[in-house]
């Protein structure tokens, strides 16, 4: 009876079915760098046989230049090409289960080359400058510069300006002590949290040093020359104030007048109100000595005149 029991009991253990368990599951986001080594590992236990392969973008991965699948539990990449960006999926398989894990790789890449990079250079300050295209969604964190001679026996090592590592918000440098009449060659690249990005070179040569008489005898032509250009400047000026304060005396005249203007015409009425109450009172008068009756002795007879 005893015997019975425990066969019983194992029963349901023989007839299970080992679960798949994954050892080193997958995150949702991983990252890769570009152009280094970079492996994803899924690694899982269960029922044998246990197989395991991946799937990225929907389409199954073999053996490449760039991938390598290492126990089919890892896919290698050597090295991150930009392509390689896109969801994989770990799938692992028994001959009763079937269970995925899946995964989003993203290329970390470092700063893009820096474009219209330019050097102005004069007998001992160049003066360096250069725009950014695109940082691929990662921040630059800094901007570098490195410079030496190129016509030196052997080749001097790169000299890097005070500071070092300039502010990525800077789109203008000035490298400073150059010797005159030198040929130097610059480097100049952008740096992330990634790494560093393909550098651009650009040769530039210093300016002469002007020997002092030769600079005393320009110094005296651009002088002569400012001359004339201040002395017309001058004129012009002169010119431009006399017209100003013309134009500003015709408009204190005009305004003077039309303030005046009124009170003549009041006036001018006044003295007419006035004129024609004299004539009033004139003819007034007339009017009055016309209707007076006297009697005049005339030739001895009385006369009645109006």
């Amino acid at each position: 009876m005893v015997k019975l029991d425990l066969v019983i009991l194992f029963i349901p253990v023989l007839l299970s079915k080992a679960a798949i368990e994954f050892v080193q599951p997958l995150p949702a986001k991983v990252e890769g760098i570009l152009n280094k080594n970079f492996t994803l590992s899924c690694r899982a236990v269960g029922e044998y046989p246990l197989n395991t392969f991946w799937i990225k973008n929907g389409e199954p991965v073999y053996d490449k230049k760039t991938w390598t699948l290492v126990r089919k539990a890892e896919l290698k990449f050597s090295p991150v090409h930009r392509e390689d960006a896109g969801k994989y999926a770990c799938i692992v398989q028994t001959r009763n289960e079937r269970q995925s894990l899946s995964t989003q790789l993203i290329v970390a890449s470092p700063p893009n080359k820096l474009v219209n990079v330019s050097v102005h250079a004069t007998t001992i300050l160049a003066t360096v400058s250069w725009h950014v295209v695109d940082d691929d969604g990662y921040a630059i964190t800094s901007i570098n510069i490195g410079y030496r001679q190129v016509h030196s026996e052997p080749k001097t090592k790169w000299h890097r300006p005070v500071p070092e590592h300039i502010s990525p918000v800077t789109h203008q440098f000035d490298i400073f002590k150059l010797k005159p009449n030198t040929t130097y060659e610059l480097k100049i690249w952008a740096c992330n949290k990634w790494g560093s990005g393909d550098e651009v070179y650009v040769k530039f040569v210093t300016a002469k040093e002007t020997d002092p008489i030769e600079l005393a005898r320009n110094i005296l032509a651009e002088g002569d020359e400012n001359a004339v250009k201040a002395w017309i400047l001058a004129v012009l000026m002169v010119l431009g104030t006399i017209i100003v304060l013309c134009i500003a005396s015709s408009i204190l005249l005009y305004q003077e007048w039309k303030l005046a203007k009124p009170a003549d015409e009041r006036f001018y009425e006044d003295d007419l109100d006035v004129l024609d109450e004299k004539l009033k009172l004139i003819n007034n008068f007339s009017d009055n000595l016309k209707m007076h009756q006297y009697w005049v002795n005339y030739d001895g007879h009385q006369q009645f005149s109006y």
